[in-house]
């Protein structure tokens, strides 16, 4: 897998590492949906949205931690699965797509 983050640098917005590796499993931290440390979207989620208005956002906030977790390999290694991914928004009324079960 290589990540679609090219030119983005990930700057932490506290004192904790982007990723970190145990073994051959890499955890990373929680991501916001920033682009070389520019916000990109922030407030609450609004229910009268469409969801679609999100999805820049969450699709920024995953490939930050994609390339978070690439960061950490070592030359010649790959990332070969990804094991859980979590979405947190405020608004309960929101109604997400079912999850994709693999």
């Amino acid at each position: 897998m290589h990540p679609s983050n090219e030119g983005n640098n990930l700057i932490p917005q506290g004192k904790y590492l982007p990723a970190s590796r145990f073994g051959n499993i890499i955890y990373t931290a929680g991501m916001t949906p920033r682009k070389n440390g520019v916000l990109l979207q922030s407030g609450k989620v609004i229910a009268a949205e469409p969801v679609s208005t999100y999805y820049p956002a969450v699709r920024q906030a995953a490939a930050n931690a994609l390339t978070a977790a690439v960061n950490t390999l070592m030359e010649g290694e790959q990332l070969m699965q990804i094991l859980s991914l979590t979405v947190y928004h405020g608004e309960p009324s929101v109604k997400l797509p079912p999850q994709n079960k693999a």
